[in-house]
């Protein structure tokens, strides 16, 4: 439990680890926590008794802090586990509009260097004439070539 660094930023792999991650069955030896103890032996049975009923108590307080412990991480990684692929939703969903952007401005410019392939005639190609003769709109002084 002290290296699970593998499994950070990977949803599946952190499913998995919360979904396996159990609390242990305590032990059937925490029952004799409650049962008082003997008067009845020698001193040291006594004692042992006594003795036996402190350890049975600070093994049955560490096995229920550590499940305690096993639950929560068990329950930050199920979170945790949701945020990641809710960002990879979101993430997701702004990398398709970017791209749908992208791809806009990609056909606006094509159509904008299309179109600027193509000049509007100005009138001084090779079509029919105005009956000028030569003389131009912006030049009536030109002189007629006859």
């Amino acid at each position: 439990m002290s290296d699970a660094s593998f499994i950070k930023g990977d949803p599946e792999a952190m499913a998995v680890f919360s979904a396996q991650t159990k609390a242990p069955v305590p032990p059937a030896s925490l029952a004799r926590l409650g049962e008082p103890v003997s008067p009845l032996g020698t001193v040291e049975g006594i004692l042992m008794a006594v003795l036996d009923k402190a350890a049975t108590g600070v093994v049955g307080a560490y096995i229920g802090n550590t499940s305690e412990d096993m639950t929560t991480i068990s329950a930050k990684v199920k979170a945790a586990a949701a945020q990641y692929k809710a960002t990879d939703l979101i993430n997701s969903i702004d990398l398709a509009t970017s791209t749908l952007k992208v791809a806009d401005k990609g056909i606006g410019v094509l159509k904008q260097f299309s179109g600027a392939g193509k000049t509007p005639s100005t009138g001084t190609g090779t079509g029919t004439g105005t009956g000028t003769g030569g003389a131009s709109p912006e030049h009536p002084s030109a002189p007629e070539s006859v």
